[in-house]
């Protein structure tokens, strides 16, 4: 797999990135192995949006990496998966580095029945769920890896699945909820499915049964506090997905549209308020661990809404 000169679209996106993060992947660097920045962080790159966080993967193994960087540096979050934290100074920012993964069968649609560590980029790319997050670079050597035309994804606003969409989704059933997140794209718009990931989008939704309900919540949340969210619910009510993740109790999408310039602070509640005019609305929200507080606010609108003539 080749890399390619970084385009000028990443231009922002490379000034604005953290000397502390310059600096573990110098160290890496300079020990030997691979790093690479992938995920999220690549794609708003890309978009020439700064991203908050940064995600790292190495051929390093993670013990490997934890003694780069000492005790006092790194966190084992998860090494036997190959995720741990580190820093460069005790008071320096975090950052996730995973060593490079080739993942065997997922059994129950939540996790990987086993991980194998790899050495392979590619292979490690080619385990991501949509083209768009399936981008890495070198900062090294200033170079963007993007074997599954993930740019021209992005530019084009078409969300796709790598390799075979049905499987992709199916391996972890919360990936449903998170490409119908990513279908709102703020100030671009609202993105579209290929066809492939929209049929498998339809198909592929029972598989929200095996992940758990405050995973599902924290993904839905984050839905309705998109800038887009009006019309990214209407799809997911079109595709059936709502009726799913609410077990078939009732809901009302009238008027989501006008929420639009609310706070984010506040549409969460405001959304959730319009959607669940009934009495009942209590019993679904305590079921999808919604926090209490949310449950107050939602309920406290639909108090006020009561009295509207």
């Amino acid at each position: 797999m080749e890399g390619v000169a970084f385009p000028s679209s990443m231009q922002s996106w490379i000034e604005s990135l953290p000397d502390d993060l310059l600096q573990v992947v110098s160290i890496i660097s300079e020990s030997g192995g691979g790093v690479w920045v992938v995920g999220g962080s690549v794609r708003q790159g890309l978009s020439e949006v700064v991203p908050h966080d940064y995600d790292l993967t190495t051929n390093l193994r993670p013990e490997q990496v934890m003694d780069l960087f000492g005790s006092s540096n790194s966190i084992d979050v998860g090494a036997k998966y190959g995720t741990v934290i580190v820093r460069v100074r005790p008071d320096g920012d975090l950052y996730e580095i995973t060593t490079l993964r080739c993942d065997q069968e997922y059994l129950d649609g939540r996790r990987p029945e086993s991980v194998i560590f790899g050495d392979s980029l590619l292979e490690d790319l080619e385990r991501r769920d949509l083209t768009i997050n399936a981008m890495a670079v070198d900062l090294a050597r200033q170079l963007l890896y993007d074997p599954f035309n993930g740019y021209q994804d992005l530019q084009n606003g078409v969300l796709r699945a790598v390799g075979n969409a049905s499987t992709r989704l199916s391996e972890d059933g919360l990936r449903v909820m998170r490409a119908y997140r990513l279908m709102d794209q703020g100030d671009a718009g609202l993105w579209s499915p290929g066809d492939d990931l929209a049929s498998a989008l339809r198909d592929c939704q029972y598989m929200l049964k095996n992940v758990s309900i405050e995973r599902i919540w924290q993904e839905f949340r984050r839905i309705l506090a998109g800038q887009n969210a009006a019309q990214v619910l209407e799809k997911m009510s079109e595709d059936g997905v709502l009726s799913t993740i609410f077990g078939g109790h009732e809901y009302d999408l009238t008027g989501q549209a006008r929420l639009a310039d609310i706070s984010s602070d506040e549409v969460v509640e405001a959304r959730l308020a319009m959607m669940f005019r009934a009495d009942d609305a209590s019993g679904l929200m305590k079921r999808l661990t919604m926090p209490k507080v949310v449950i107050t606010g939602v309920q406290e609108l639909n108090r006020c809404l009561s009295h509207l003539p």
